[in-house]
């Protein structure tokens, strides 16, 4: 779902801090051979912790790194079925210069491997040589699970921009998604690649890298085998480290600007896989996503907060149909909107900004992504609440070209409500039974149905969002 657009209250005591152990099966460059932990004259695999809903690739790299010195490359990773006292494993081939395995681990011949350990241990070895050490083809449906993707990656991108490659940070990883920093002699660069659900980024990403060069990383190189890109990097911080209101006043701009530059683009973006939230589209969603909402106000257990009733869904259900039918009516243009407009997706510096992250783009009304930007102020920038009307002004100063000012004050007094609607209802995961089965999900979208009650209540009082 991207980042949280969560403002109600939130469930007491479904967030808690938990953690996950990883078995590691750490193997070299040709798969012979993999890194085992001694323990009483046996072996096991090494294993790590990690926090739990954090990206296994960064956290697990990142503490093989630290813990033994070992620059890993994250192939994929899994559950262990059926689960032991070790629910997960991952999967990474040691590259770099490996020379003396750091104690307390041994290199050990990898069929001797699978002998010294448990019977578990054993099966889990066997299955990842045989899918890391699988002959790579040209349209290879798992890339980056295989050994050796990362050589492959640094000789690309040698033949895409002349500097030396230091060092890298892998970021995410599995078997079809993978983005990794590499520290150049010049600039930083990424690689990026996305698989299903989210193939439609890459075609995005290269239609508004050629149609707005401006507002995104610009593109050195692309592989539509592996749906993957190398990207010049934009800058080193994003808007989540900034704490000046100025900085995210220039990232509203900056967002009014593309999207009015997009109005003539509508038919290429949904070619190229945005989303379609465009009114008729939402209105579409409201009976189904609300007759799921009330079963799962009905699974919650807590009584603070109180559950929404039928009739009060009931209520903001129409209430939702008002406002998309007065959103029709006030003749805003459909534009490009960014559905994961958080901080952490625009790469700030020198006083400039672009914006990353294009998997939940969407073609729709654009004031639903400045709603999400400024829940993110008020959420992440407790220095700054207050002062989210100065993301509005610069945004508005914009738009102000473009339409009236009485369609930028209509647009405000509903676009609250019909952003986080939105938010819900586009995402899948309510349609998803065995992922609503995990109580945080049924939490998640019980909290983000509160929210819309409250911006219902506002709405029906008429009380404008933004005076312009």
């Amino acid at each position: 779902m991207g980042s949280s657009y969560i403002t109600g209250t939130p469930e007491q005591g479904w967030q808690t801090e938990q953690r996950d152990r990883y078995a590691l099966v750490l193997l070299n460059a040709t798969g012979a051979q993999l890194l085992l932990r001694n323990e009483n004259g046996t072996g096991a695999l090494p294993t790590v912790c990690i926090p739990r809903f954090t990206r296994p690739a960064q956290k697990i790299t990142s503490l093989v790194k630290r813990e033994w010195g070992i620059t890993g490359v994250l192939l994929w990773s899994n559950r262990i079925e059926p689960p032991k006292e070790i629910e997960y494993f991952a999967v990474l081939e040691v590259v770099g210069d490996i020379g003396v395995a750091p104690a307390p681990l041994k290199w050990c011949d990898a069929e001797a491997a699978i002998a010294r350990v448990g019977s578990v241990e054993a099966g889990i070895i066997e299955g990842a040589r045989i899918k890391a050490l699988q002959p790579r083809f040209d349209a290879d449906p798992e890339p980056f699970s295989r050994i050796g993707w990362m050589g492959r990656v640094q000789e690309w991108i040698g033949t895409l921009a002349p500097v030396d490659l230091y060092e890298f940070a892998q970021f995410n990883g599995s078997e079809t998604f993978s983005l990794v920093k590499f520290i150049t002699s010049t600039q930083p660069l990424w690689f990026k690649a996305v698989g299903k659900p989210n193939i439609r980024e890459f075609s995005i990403t290269l239609l508004l890298s050629r149609l707005f060069p401006g507002y995104v990383p610009k593109i050195l190189g692309s592989d539509p085998l592996i749906n993957g890109w190398v990207m010049e990097g934009a800058g080193d911080s994003t808007l989540r480290e900034s704490n000046e209101i100025d900085e995210w006043s220039q990232a509203a701009r900056l967002l009014a600007q593309l999207q009015v530059e997009s109005i003539s683009h509508m038919t290429e973006l949904l070619k190229a896989g945005c989303h379609d939230r465009r009114p008729d589209v939402l209105k579409r969603l409201i009976r189904p996503f609300f007759d799921v909402m009330a079963e799962l106000m009905q699974w919650q257990t807590k009584t603070d907060p109180a559950p929404l009733t039928r009739h009060e869904l009931s209520d903001l259900a129409s209430d939702i149909a008002e406002a998309l039918d007065k959103l029709d009516h006030f003749g805003i243009p459909v534009t490009l909107g960014h559905g994961d407009c958080g901080p952490g997706n625009i790469v700030i510096e020198h006083g400039d900004c672009v914006l990353i992250d294009w998997a939940e783009s969407y073609v729709g009304c654009p004031f639903f992504t400045l709603e999400y930007l400024v829940a993110h102020l008020k959420k992440a920038r407790s220095s700054l609440v207050g002062q989210e009307h100065k993301l509005r002004e610069a945004y508005v100063r914009t738009w102000a070209f473009a339409i009236s000012h009485e369609q930028i004050a209509q647009a405000f007094s509903v676009a609250p409500l019909i952003a986080a609607y939105a938010y819900a209802a586009c995402s899948p995961s309510w349609q998803d039974a065995e992922r609503l089965s995990f109580p945080r999900l049924p939490a998640y979208f019980r909290s983000m149905t509160r929210t819309m009650k409250k911006e219902a209540d506002r709405f029906r009082l008429e009380r404008p969002i933004c005076r312009v």
